[in-house]
């Protein structure tokens, strides 16, 4: 029997083809709320879907970014979105069994930290910017101990810290040491010395 079409997607892979049809359309609102449904049947999500999930919130990031921009570009706004932030502290990253995705959502955690720093005065500000360097450190101690050097998820989040030293921070010496410290160990490790 054939479930009519007005029901509400109730398996992992009903709800991964939301998910696909949801990017497609930019329904990007939508994507964040099919994902937390497919995290619901099962919280160890693959790498696709945390790629997806990556892109959705980032996507809804950017716009809101963009509009509060526009809106408010002197004025005081004290921004929280406290539901992401719930939803990977509380719900993926404590049910994450794999080092991958450990670092994967501490990365998501500091680049959205970095990004609300762009938006808020000087007061939360300096909050935003630890909270990002803190998850960025954390996902760097992870990633050095567990994840082999030329992991595109290593990779990614050592050019994101480098870049929050030198775009944010502006902190050369510190982007340089980040950089220093990935270089060499990837090529090593690539080339089998």
């Amino acid at each position: 029997m054939e479930k009519p079409v007005d029901e509400e997607p109730e398996t992992k892979e009903e709800l991964a083809y939301l998910v696909n049809v949801c990017k497609k359309a930019e329904r990007y609102d939508d994507m964040v709320d099919a994902i937390k449904k497919l995290t619901k049947l099962d919280p160890n999500l693959t790498v696709e879907e945390r790629t997806m999930l990556s892109i959705a919130y980032d996507a809804v990031t950017d716009a809101r970014r963009s509009s509060w921009r526009a809106l408010f570009s002197t004025e005081d706004v004290p921004l929280t979105d406290a539901k992401r932030k719930t939803f990977i502290n509380d719900l993926l990253f404590p049910k994450a069994t794999d080092a991958e995705a450990k670092v994967f959502y501490l990365k998501m955690k500091a680049d959205y930290h970095r990004h609300m720093a762009e938006l808020v005065t000087d007061d939360y500000r300096t909050g935003m910017l630890d909270l990002a360097k803190d998850a960025y450190k954390e996902a760097m101690d992870i990633a050095t101990d567990q994840i082999a050097p030329t992991d595109p998820i290593r990779l990614g989040l050592a050019n994101n810290f480098s870049m929050f030293h030198y775009e944010v921070l502006k902190s050369v010496d510190d982007a340089r040491k980040v950089t220093k410290n990935v270089r060499p160990k990837a090529y090593f490790f690539f080339h089998g010395i």
